[in-house]
């Protein structure tokens, strides 16, 4: 029998009666229902696909754990309760009407979990939203990179690295890699060409320039599927 889960340790906002799937986060229980994991995760889709809705053994996401009749409780682990807790404000708000999720700190964290459950639909809201904040040029990029988003989507944080007196710091390059590193260095010398009035005919504006050399060739506008790469 799954042991009870003491008041003290159920979160306030998410551990409900009527919830039918358990999950242990460090030490705080979240009761929910389940629907939205299996219609909106491709990870649990294929999760529910292969085991039915047990889900007893899918590699390191979950620990094995008693059930009952009752729920199914798993134990999620490498997760925080505070990054859980900002995903499920989007996947059942306890706000109706309101979102929760108010700085770059809550969508970052929010993508961080969507995108590692291949919650797509949550991944593209989050990316929107983190589009809407100043980020710095390089933390924008770390950003592509790590959750494999299209580079139009960073084409602002390029204008400002082209731009700026500087060239990034040897730090900051490793965070670019190599491609892009080189593809920056092109690009500024390029913006450089464009202060002589004979070569803007030849090179075009900053924007065709930073275009061509760093590929942007899906449209600087959010495409309708999406800010993910296929």
């Amino acid at each position: 029998m799954t042991p009870e889960v003491p008041y003290g340790n159920r979160h306030p906002d998410y551990y409900s009666e009527w919830g039918n799937l358990t999950i242990q986060v460090m030490e705080t229980y979240f009761k929910i229902s389940d629907i939205k994991f299996w219609t909106h995760s491709q990870f649990f889709k294929i999760v529910a696909k292969e085991n039915g809705t047990t889900v007893k053994d899918f590699e390191d996401e979950k620990a094995q754990r008693p059930t009952n009749a009752e729920a199914r409780m798993w134990k999620l682990k490498d997760v925080e309760v505070n990054d859980f807790e900002r995903l499920l404000w989007i996947l059942y708000p306890p706000d109706h009407g309101k979102c929760r999720a108010k700085t770059s700190k809550d969508w970052e964290a929010i993508l961080k979990l969507a995108d590692r459950w291949k919650f797509r639909d949550v991944c593209n809201l989050a990316i929107q939203k983190l589009a809407s904040f100043p980020l710095q040029p390089i933390k924008k990029i770390e950003i592509m990179h790590r959750h494999h988003i299209r580079k139009e989507w960073v084409f602002d944080a390029l204008v400002t690295l082209v731009e700026q007196d500087r060239f990034p710091a040897i730090e900051d390059t490793t965070t670019l890699g190599l491609e892009m590193t080189t593809q920056l260095a092109r690009a500024r010398e390029e913006a450089r060409g464009l202060l002589l009035p004979w070569n803007r005919i030849r090179l075009g504006s900053l924007k065709d320039v930073i275009c061509r050399e760093f590929g942007l060739t899906g449209g600087l506008e959010e495409p309708a599927s999406g800010w993910l790469a296929p």
